[in-house]
């Protein structure tokens, strides 16, 4: 076997020994005190506070579950050890609850939070 064809064959095996990885997400709040009342607007200034990349995720799992989950780590409530890490930034790091008006992004799709549930955005902030 040539040398090539070797190192070929290592970094497949490396590379499928690795945790098979989920989908980046980020975490914005609204910094528009008015946001609470009326929800997210385009153009609402949003402060990044996390970005990371989830692990791998159970086939068929939705966005709408991803989504609550990052809010109930974000209010210090984490339902999935998945999620323990944005709890404990959350916490260590003194941010506010998560709450209406603020943003998930998950992978390239926007989501932002309303009183009763999730609309999704046209575009990401």
């Amino acid at each position: 076997m040539s040398r090539s064809v070797l190192t070929r064959v290592i970094a497949r095996l490396a590379r499928s020994l690795q945790p098979a990885r989920g989908p980046r997400i980020s975490v914005h709040l609204n910094q528009d005190r008015s946001a609470l009342e009326r929800g997210y607007h385009a153009g609402d200034p949003l402060t990044l506070v996390y970005r990371d990349r989830l692990p791998a995720l159970t086939p068929g799992i939705t966005d709408r579950v991803i989504l609550d989950r990052v809010f109930a780590a974000a209010n210090d409530c984490p339902a999935s050890p998945d999620y323990e890490q944005l709890a404990h930034h959350w916490a260590s790091h003194g941010l506010r609850s998560f709450s209406v008006g603020d943003v998930v992004v998950i992978g390239r799709r926007a989501f932002a939070c309303q009183r009763f549930g999730w609309d999704q955005l046209s575009s990401r902030p």
